[in-house]
């Protein structure tokens, strides 16, 4: 089975939503799938605002993969692929008031550790890797490497040496430490909530790669 990269679309955008959250590894965090639906979409949203760069990789005429990055100084061309506010907000309209106070606080707690952890290398990068995600069904089939090399010719076409990432413990994390990437930083976070009577926690990590 041949997988094809190409570059994302508009009409891309509500399956690509669904890959993210298809394989966020946040089971327990979000109680039903409107939930979980919504803050990937407000999770893809923020990614897309900032790319300068999308490929995707479609098996069978079926998303399996996504890669968004940004180079500093170029256009932030995939700005005009996010949802409009109203869009958003009517995917919340069938949520309770808890549901929306969940997702508003799992967002803010992650990009609050992401300005942390970048904080004191920020002069050190021209790029970053915005969000890498591959499905399960496609590992194996080195869709995840054919990704990274469509943005690091990219990278290597806008000069940048070196970028940046973030990840996570509900993420593979281990694919960058085998791959040639740098961990910079961490941070353990305790969420704004409780799963299964437990306080929610997870590990943030900041990592960076150089181009040769």
């Amino acid at each position: 089975m041949t997988v094809e990269i190409r570059e994302v679309r508009q009409e891309d955008i509500s399956e690509v939503k669904r890959l993210v959250a298809r394989t966020w590894g946040i089971d327990g965090v979000f109680d039903d799938r409107t939930s979980l639906e919504v803050a990937a979409s407000l999770f893809v949203n923020t990614f897309l605002h900032n790319g300068t760069f999308g490929r995707v990789a479609v098996l069978n005429e079926e998303i399996v993969g996504l890669i968004i990055g940004s180079a500093r100084g170029d256009a932030p061309r995939l700005r005009m692929l996010t949802e409009e506010p109203i869009e958003l907000i009517a995917g919340a309209l069938g949520l309770e008031e808890a549901d929306v106070t969940r997702i508003q606080g799992y967002l803010s707690t992650i990009f609050t550790s992401y300005e942390k952890l970048l904080s004191p290398h920020k002069e050190n990068y021209q790029g970053c890797l915005e969000l890498f995600v591959v499905d399960t069904k496609a590992r194996g089939n080195q869709v995840g490497k054919r990704l990274l090399q469509e943005l690091t010719t990219y990278f290597y076409k806008h000069r940048v040496e070196t970028y940046y990432l973030f990840t996570d413990t509900n993420c593979t994390y281990g694919f960058y430490d085998h791959n040639g990437f740098t961990r910079r930083e961490k941070e353990e976070l305790t969420l704004p909530f409780t799963i299964d009577h437990q306080p929610a926690k997870m590990t943030n990590f900041l990592y960076d790669y150089t181009l040769h």
